[in-house]
């Protein structure tokens, strides 16, 4: 039953970091990718590679209390690929001889599904970008760090005249402007800016620059806005949208509460210009 059991089983010595398989099944060689031959030449912290830290606290459960349950480990396939499994493993002595029997479930399907769950609660269906519960975790992210000689900024954009887009034309060419305006952003944001629609006509960019380069942030955002604005055919219609912006930006560290409350402010005193595009930053 050891042999022919489709979930994989080994038993190792217990040696804690110097453990070493003694038995195999044919499941867990499957996982792993090896012969029984090569994964019995090598301790068993190489074929499971997982970090120091955990290993140390599960041969603590071992030595203490004899067992551990469902604990995520990650597996080392022969390919390099890394396998995350649920261990469960009891120490046992047998004829004297002291051994841990491990218990692996392969959960690569179960992370696959939780990691498109988590992406599709991130992203905003109509644009594809990022959602706003993605935005403020990445911000919440990037003003936890602190880089000696950055800054940070973020440009809150707002299209100026949407709803008589979606009046005039109706919402199906309304949504259709998002997508270009989304595909826009992306063509014409750097590689590491963080660019989401957080809700309606209001698009977010998170972004990171020298100290000192302000005036070159806020030239790229001008640029960036017009860029945006140009008209834009949809069926039979030309649509022409503007945008304000309001560009903020710290010196490292700051608060993302900071940041959104200014760039806040400067998007609407720059929709306040009745501008039909406008760029707004601090002085």
């Amino acid at each position: 039953m050891f042999d022919v059991s489709p979930t994989a089983f080994c038993i190792s010595t217990a040696d804690g970091a110097r453990s070493r398989l003694v038995e195999v099944n044919r499941a867990y060689l499957e996982l792993v990718g090896r012969t029984a031959e090569e994964v019995r030449a090598e301790p068993w912290t190489v074929v499971a590679s997982v970090d120091a830290a955990d290993r140390e606290r599960r041969l603590g459960l071992l030595e203490t209390v004899g067992s551990f349950s469902g604990e995520e480990v990650q597996i080392l396939h022969s390919s390099g690929r890394m396998i995350p499994t649920l261990v469960s493993c009891h120490r046992r002595t047998i004829d004297g001889l002291v051994a841990d029997i491990s218990v692996l479930v392969d959960i690569s399907e179960r992370k696959d599904f939780e990691g498109r769950l988590l992406k599709a609660a991130l992203t905003d269906g109509m644009t594809e970008l990022p959602n706003r519960a993605a935005f403020d975790r990445e911000l919440e992210s990037r003003t936890g760090r602190w880089s000696e000689g950055q800054s940070i900024g973020l440009a809150f954009i707002d299209l100026n005249g949407f709803k008589a887009v979606n009046d005039r034309y109706g919402h199906a060419v309304g949504d259709s402007l998002l997508k270009i305006v989304a595909l826009r952003l992306r063509s014409r944001t750097k590689l590491d800016d963080f660019v989401a629609r957080l809700g309606g006509d209001e698009f977010g960019v998170i972004f990171e620059f020298p100290a000192g380069a302000e005036a070159e942030a806020l030239a790229r955002f001008r640029s960036l806005a017009h860029s945006l604005c140009t008209t834009v055919r949809i069926g039979d219609f030309d649509v022409e949208i503007g945008a304000a912006i309001g560009v903020a930006t710290e010196r490292q560290p700051t608060t993302p509460d900071r940041l959104l409350t200014d760039a806040d402010r400067l998007m609407y005193l720059a929709k306040a210009t009745l501008e039909r595009v406008s760029v707004l930053a601090a002085a």
